[in-house]
C-alpha cells in the first residue's frame, strides 16, 4: 500500500513501492532527480527492515505527515493526518533537536500525543526515526517500525547511513535547480492565418514585355583556399588496460594513467569493483605494527584514495566482504577517505574477527567528529551488554579509545557483573574518568552521580593529584591533547610540587578554560523561537 503518487523508481510498478536493500538504495539515490523520487527509494529501504515507513516534514515547529508505504495490513492514508507538535517532549523532538536517530520506544504516555502517533500505521513497541539534515537544519524524519514486534539497532545499522545519502541526494538537486536558474515564460507564437489564393482580390496588371530583362551574371570574385587539415583524436583505450597499467606502476610512478582514470570515474569505479583490491606493492602480512597507506599496499588502493568521494559506496560495501583481506585493505581506504557514509560500517569493523581490521577501524574513526559518531557508537554500547566476554572487550576498548562519555551508563550496568567482563568495564571507566574504584560498581555510581554533570576536562584536572602514576600521567597527556596548556605539571613531581601545577590548572579551569571548552547542552535543545538566556 501506497499513499501519494512520486516519481517511480524502478522498471516495473509491481516492484516501484517494494522493498529496496540498503546498497540498492544508496545507488539509486546517486541518480535520482525529484524529491519525492528522493524520499521513495528511502522509504522502500526502510522497507526491507520493516513492515511500516512513513516520512514526515519538518515545518514551524512541527512533523508533518507527507508518505508512507507499508504492509497491506497497515493503513497508510492516515499519513496525511499526522502533524506532531516539537515543542512537547517525545522522541520526534529529540530526533530532531539532537539530529540524530532514534532507536526504541515512542510512545509519551500523553493520549493526544500518542493518538497522533498511532495513525503512523499504528502506536508500535519500537521505532526507527531517522531525521534528515541538510544545511546543519532537520528537513524531514522517516519512521519505520514492526508493529507489535521489536526493532532495534542491530535490525536497522546498515540503514542509518542513509539519513546522510537522502541529505546528499537533496543537496545536489538544490544546485542542480539553482544551476538552471529561473528562465522568462517564451512569448508564444502569432497564430498562422491560413490564405487561399483564391480569396485575395487581384487586378492583372499590365507591362510591356520589354520592361523584363535578365540580369548579367555578376563578376566572378576569386575565394582563396587554405589546405584543409583534418585531426583524427585517438580512442580512449580500455578501462582494463588503465588499470592494469596502476596496478603495475610503483607508487607515484602511474600520475598521467590515474589522472585518466579520475576523469573517466564513471567508467571507473563499477570495473574497480570486480578486481578490489587489485596487485599488491606489499602484503599487508609483510608488515608489523600500524597499517601503511592505502597507496604504499598497492596502485589500485592509490586510486581509489584519488578518486575520492564517488568510490565511498563501493567502499563501504567491501568492509562488509566476507574475505577478512579485503575487509582490511577496505577500511584502510576509509581511514583515509573518511566518507560519512562509512561510519556505521567502521563501528561494525570494531568487533571484526580480524585484528588488523579492527586497529584501522579505530585509527579511522578517531578522525571523525564526535558529532558524527554518537549514534553510530550506540552499536558499542549495545554490544557491552553481551554474554560474549570478547565481544564485550572489543566495545569497552573502543568506548575508551574514542571517548565516548555516553557509555558511562552502560559501562556501570557491566562493571558488577562476572570478573572477566566486570574487569573490561573497569578499564575503559578508568582511562575516560581517571579514576578507579576497581569493580565495585556502588563506588562507581557514587562517582558518576557526583561528577556527570561536569565536564570531562574537570575530571581530568581531578586525576593529576590520583595517587596511581599512571593514571596521573594519563590525566596530564590528556590534557595537553585537549587544551594545549601545561603549566609545569609532571606526574613524578614531588608531591608538593604536583599540588601547586595541579592549583595552577584549576585557577585556568575558572578563569580561562571553562569559557573556552564547556558548552551548554541545553543549547541543543532550546527552541530556535526562544532567545537564549544571559549568563553572568
Amino acid at each position: 500500500a501506497v499513499i501519494r503518487s512520486p516519481l517511480a523508481v524502478g522498471d516495473s510498478s509491481a516492484t516501484r513501492q517494494g522493498p529496496m536493500s540498503a546498497v540498492v538504495a544508496r545507488e539509486a539515490l546517486q541518480v535520482a532527480d525529484d524529491r519525492d523520487q528522493i524520499f521513495l527509494v528511502l522509504l522502500r529501504a526502510l522497507r526491507s527492515r520493516a513492515r511500516y515507513a512513513g516520512l514526515l516534514t519538518v515545518q514551524g515547529g512541527a512533523a508533518i505527515g507527507r508518505l508512507a508505504i507499508a504492509e497491506g495490513t497497515f493503513d497508510v492514508a492516515t499519513i496525511s493526518s499526522v502533524l506532531i507538535p516539537l515543542d512537547e517532549p517525545s522522541a520526534f523532538r529529540t530526533a530532531v533537536t539532537t539530529q540524530h536517530p532514534h532507536v526504541g520506544p515512542i510512545a509519551t504516555g500523553d493520549p493526544e500525543v500518542d493518538g497522533m502517533l498511532g495513525r503512523l500505521g499504528e502506536l508500535p513497541r519500537s521505532a526507527l526515526i531517522l531525521p534528515i539534515v541538510l544545511r546543519d537544519r532537520v528537513v524531514a524524519v522517516a519512521v519505520a517500525h514492526r508493529g507489535d514486534d521489536d526493532l532495534g539497532m542491530a535490525d536497522v545499522v546498515e540503514l542509518l547511513p542513509l539519513g546522510a545519502a537522502v541529505a546528499d541526494a537533496l543537496g545536489r538537486l538544490i544546485v542542480r535547480h539553482k544551476a538552471a536558474g529561473y528562465r522568462a515564460p517564451e512569448a508564444a507564437a502569432p497564430a498562422v492565418v491560413e490564405v487561399s489564393v483564391d480569396d485575395v482580390a487581384t487586378k492583372r496588371v499590365e507591362r510591356p514585355a520589354t520592361a523584363w530583362r535578365i540580369p548579367t551574371a555578376p563578376a566572378a570574385v576569386p575565394i582563396e583556399t587554405g589546405t584543409e587539415v583534418s585531426v583524427t583524436a585517438e580512442p580512449a583505450r580500455p578501462v582494463a588496460e588503465l588499470l592494469d597499467t596502476i596496478a603495475a606502476a610503483d607508487e607515484g610512478r602511474a600520475e598521467a594513467a590515474i589522472g585518466e582514470a579520475i576523469d573517466r570515474a564513471d567508467e571507473v569505479v563499477p570495473a574497480l569493483a570486480g578486481r578490489f583490491p587489485g596487485k599488491l606493492r606489499v602484503d599487508r602480512y609483510q608488515v608489523s605494527g600500524r597499517a601503511l597507506r592505502a597507496a604504499q599496499y598497492g596502485g589500485l588502493l592509490e586510486l581509489m584514495v584519488r578518486l575520492g568521494p564517488p568510490v565511498s559506496d563501493l567502499v563501504v560495501e567491501k568492509m562488509g566482504d566476507p574475505h577478512r583481506d579485503v575487509r582490511f585493505y577496505a577500511t584502510v581506504c576509509a581511514a583515509e577517505l573518511r566518507p560519512r557514509s562509512a561510519v556505521y560500517a567502521l563501528v561494525e569493523r570494531l568487533f571484526d574477527v580480524d585484528y588488523g581490521v579492527r586497529a584501522v577501524a579505530m585509527e579511522a574513526l578517531v578522525g571523525y567528529p564526535l558529532r558524527d559518531l554518537d549514534a553510530a557508537l550506540a552499536r558499542a554500547r549495545h554490544a557491552l551488554h553481551s554474554e560474549d566476554a570478547e565481544r564485550v572487550q572489543a566495545a569497552a576498548t573502543a568506548i575508551a579509545e574514542l571517548t565516548d562519555i555516553a557509555a558511562i551508563p552502560d559501562l556501570l550496568d557491566v562493571v558488577g557483573r562476572d570478573s572477566r567482563r566486570a574487569e573490561h568495564a573497569r578499564r575503559a571507566l578508568s582511562v575516560l574518568s581517571k579514576q578507579d574504584f576497581g569493580t565495585s560498581e556502588r563506588k562507581w555510581r557514587r562517582w558518576w552521580d557526583e561528577h556527570r554533570t561536569r565536564n570531562r576536562i574537570e575530571w581530568l584536572i581531578e586525576g593529576l593529584v590520583h595517587k596511581d602514576v599512571a593514571l596521573r600521567q594519563a590525566a596530564a597527556e590528556d590534557l595537553r591533547k585537549l587544551t594545549g596548556e601545561h603549566f609545569g605539571y609532571h606526574h613524578d613531581l614531588p608531591k608538593r610540587d604536583r599540588e601547586q601545577a595541579h592549583q595552577r590548572w584549576r585557577q585556568w579551569w575558572q578563569e580561562t578554560g571553562r569559557r573556552r571548552f564547556a558548552h551548554d547542552d541545553d543549547e541543543r535543545l532550546r527552541p530556535t523561537g526562544m532567545l537564549p538566556q544571559l549568563k553572568e
